[in-house]
């Protein structure tokens, strides 16, 4: 692997230009547009800065700076397997839309790749990749593909035409993502990825329970993952929501056991996302701590810059389009 602790030394000095308390007032308190972006040239976007660039540009700056993240990470790692967590995740996204661009909207090609048109280009795959594997065309030359992704697209495609459910092509993909991350990940067979990939199994799979529950939708055995903590026979066998958080018990989810109590319906769904959320960075905040040379601060860290493009980009929105501070504020409580 490349100098890792030469990476985590330039992360450690990067992590005083995140997202913090202070920023994150002024920018919900500034009282225009303008003012609110000046505060993204104190944070990891200042080079991006001159006197042409305009608010309205948010998006560009904040991704730009996703992607030059990445790239550093992926040098300064020679790209460690563990990494498929996030660019996994973005690339079966991209599949998605764009079988939904191909299989709802009867569209021919996949067109604009970029976050306004619903796709995130930090994954794997550039764009004429997944539009090859969307629409079942030859792969550009040297393309490499998870063989994984490949054979659920197909399957998906299939499955579509006789059941028209596009539902059950996200299903698909998402069995895919899991498959593809237990096969590479026995390449470091460490402990922390596996907990990972427990913990995303379990976050997809109660979730999913918990959804069909509150709204009476049926629980297909497609939607549920063999890869977490809690066993599918288990989730299969739940009858209602209250069921979920006795299952809880003994797991790294037991903090989730007063959520069921209070929250029903779609505030429950928008507590349990939140919950999850916190968990999940929490583990990560703790493999990292004492730690000097391990993968564990570069993952921490594109987490923490993920995190903060998502609220700094609502914040600006929510500039540019008057909404006024105690929306934004109320609004970030969600996030």
């Amino acid at each position: 692997m490349a100098d890792l602790l030469f990476l985590n030394g330039r992360i450690r000095a990067l992590e005083s230009k995140l997202l913090n308390f202070n920023r994150l007032e002024r920018m919900i308190g500034a009282p225009s547009a303008p003012e609110a972006f000046r505060v993204l040239s104190e944070l990891q976007y200042a080079e991006y800065f001159d006197q042409s660039l305009q608010p309205s540009e948010f998006e560009r700056v904040i991704d730009q700076g996703l992607q030059e993240t990445k790239e550093l990470i992926m040098t300064g790692t020679d790209n460690a397997v563990q990494l498929q967590f996030f660019w996994l995740r973005f690339d079966t996204n991209n599949l998605k839309r764009a079988l939904k661009l191909r299989l709802l909207e009867d569209a021919d090609s996949l067109g604009d790749f970029s976050v306004e048109a619903g796709f995130a280009p930090l994954g794997n795959y550039p764009q004429e990749v997944i539009e090859a594997l969307a629409w079942e065309t030859p792969l550009p030359d040297g393309a490499v593909v998870y063989p994984e992704i490949q054979a659920a697209v197909t399957a998906a495609v299939a499955d579509y035409a006789e059941n028209a459910d596009f539902q059950r092509v996200e299903f698909a993909l998402d069995q895919a993502y899991f498959e593809t991350l237990r096969s590479i990940l026995k390449q470091t067979n460490t402990a922390f990825a596996r907990t990972i990939l427990r913990m995303q199994a379990d976050r997809e799979n109660i979730m999913t329970v918990a959804r069909c529950l509150a709204f009476d939708l049926p629980l297909t055995d497609a939607a549920l993952l063999p890869y977490g903590n809690v066993k599918v026979a288990e989730l299969q066998a739940v009858e209602a929501v209250q069921e979920i958080a006795q299952m809880l018990d003994d797991t790294w989810m037991e903090p989730l056991y007063a959520t069921f109590q209070t929250a029903t319906g779609h505030g429950l769904l928008q507590q349990l996302e939140k919950r999850f959320d916190q968990l999940y960075f929490d583990f990560l905040i703790r493999s990292e701590e004492g730690e000097i040379e391990t993968l564990q601060i570069p993952m921490v860290y594109y987490e923490r810059r993920l995190r903060n493009a998502k609220m700094l980009k609502f914040i600006m929105f929510a500039k540019l389009n008057g909404i006024d501070t105690a929306a934004i504020t109320d609004t970030l409580q969600t996030f």
